[in-house]
């Protein structure tokens, strides 16, 4: 059966799309165990300045993480032990990741996420699924984050498209307009939800999901 010509990429988000935190207790166990409040370890890891900064490859990711470590005031070994704990317990979305391989025969697949540099590694050493994308691109490689219109012009760059050819997968409002307003097609992801398929199979009609 002939396929929609039209779009030939899907370019997808990563933390809350591809991956999501399924067991938060790792970040629950940190925050008894240095006597903060319930969520504060989310806060203090995913909120301050250094992360934005980070993202956007202003400093160095180790840098970031000394920043963490001396806020909390732990060790060199307890830092390590935190960076692990508050990632273990994401897990891939088995529903994305079925439609990332059926797809990609027949299109072209790309992340491209506010992220740090460590994030081709997860992908590949952890979540072992870099090899099913054309393209990873994180703000922090290209110095600039969603919703910027420059991510987005990066990611088409690398796949060589326009922008009414590709189909960018988000779960954060500001992210999708701006992919809009560049011409891209957009779907906003819902987490409650979690399944795409049903927004994909109206851009993608004739392929089976």
């Amino acid at each position: 059966m002939p396929l929609d010509r039209s779009i030939k990429a899907l370019i997808w988000d990563f933390g809350g799309v591809l991956v999501r935190t399924e067991d938060p207790r790792g970040r629950r166990e940190w925050e008894q165990k240095l006597g903060l409040s319930p969520y504060d370890i989310d806060r203090v890891v995913l909120g301050s300045k250094a992360w934005i900064q980070a993202q956007c490859g202003e400093i160095p990711e180790e840098e970031y993480w000394t920043e963490i470590r001396v806020h909390l005031g732990l060790d060199e070994r307890a830092i390590q032990d935190l960076r692990r704990d508050f990632y273990r317990g994401d897990r891939i979305n088995p529903v994305v990741l079925d439609v990332i391989t059926r797809l990609r025969p027949h299109y072209k697949q790309a992340v491209l996420s506010n992220a740090v540099p460590s994030l081709l590694e997860t992908l590949r050493d952890r979540f072992h699924i870099a090899h099913l994308f054309d393209v990873i691109i994180t703000s922090a490689s290209i110095g600039v984050m969603k919703p910027d219109p420059r991510a987005y012009r990066a990611a088409l760059d690398a796949l060589s498209l326009r922008a009414e050819e590709t189909v960018f997968i988000d779960d954060v409002h500001e992210n999708i307009e701006g992919a809009k307003q560049l011409g891209m097609h957009a779907i906003h992801f819902e987490a409650e939800n979690g399944d795409v398929r049903p927004r994909l199979l109206g851009l993608l009609s004739r392929v089976d999901l």
